[in-house]
């Protein structure tokens, strides 16, 4: 098995790297537009590399997101997070709303894989809350936290302390957080995935995982 898997690695390594420096170069030409369509593409961008066999934390380090940047970068991440452990709870209940919420959303690939549209929810949710934490609130971050969303909470800690750092009052950090890192994300999820299913675009274990 461990030379199976070795072989396996081996032939994968350099598709997922040129993969990897394909999809960083998009995230990159993404920074270089104006705040909102950086706002909405980097946000979408990053809510997608959450769920994928790639880490989303290098490529914010890669990129060096700072500022506006890795704030769109960490709803983004937040929202793939809070958004799948919030639509799927139907399907895995308590222990998987935890696993996805705190942990990774990667557990959700196979079934992405299987059926594209159960990302929608994610898909809109985070090019809408991108630009509204971005553009209309003014949030900013740090490069650790445009990649690992709620995990932890690691871009909770480090969004509060770079906007604390930035001169914000402590009241307008937290709520914004809250709002925009937190609830919001379940929120619009929620609903648009309820609205997908009964619409019959999300089915009873679409999003059910192994655990």
């Amino acid at each position: 098995m461990v030379v199976i898997g070795c072989v396996i690695s081996l032939y994968a390594a350099q598709p997922m790297y040129s993969f990897t420096q394909g999809y960083c170069k998009v995230i990159n030409w993404a920074i270089d537009q104006n705040v909102f369509v950086m706002s909405v593409i980097v946000s979408v961008l990053m809510a997608i590399a959450m769920i994928l066999p790639i880490s989303s934390l290098a490529i914010a380090m890669s990129l060096n997101m700072t500022g506006a940047v890795a704030a769109a970068a960490s709803i983004g991440c937040c929202v793939s997070m809070i958004g799948f452990a919030t639509a799927s709870f139907r399907d895995n209940k308590i222990e998987g709303f935890l696993l996805q919420g705190l942990g990774t959303p990667t557990i959700q690939f196979p079934n992405v894989i299987k059926k594209p549209w159960i990302y929608t929810p994610i898909l809109i949710t985070s090019a809408v809350l991108g630009p509204i934490g971005v553009c209309l609130l003014k949030m900013t971050s740090e490069t650790t936290a445009a990649g690992m969303g709620s995990c932890g909470f690691v871009s909770q800690i480090m969004t509060y302390q770079t906007m604390i750092n930035d001169g914000v009052s402590r009241n307008t950090v937290l709520i914004e957080i809250m709002l925009l890192q937190l609830l919001l994300p379940a929120i619009l999820t929620w609903i648009i995935s309820e609205i997908m299913r009964k619409k019959g675009y999300i089915q009873e274990n679409d999003m059910k995982i192994n655990m």
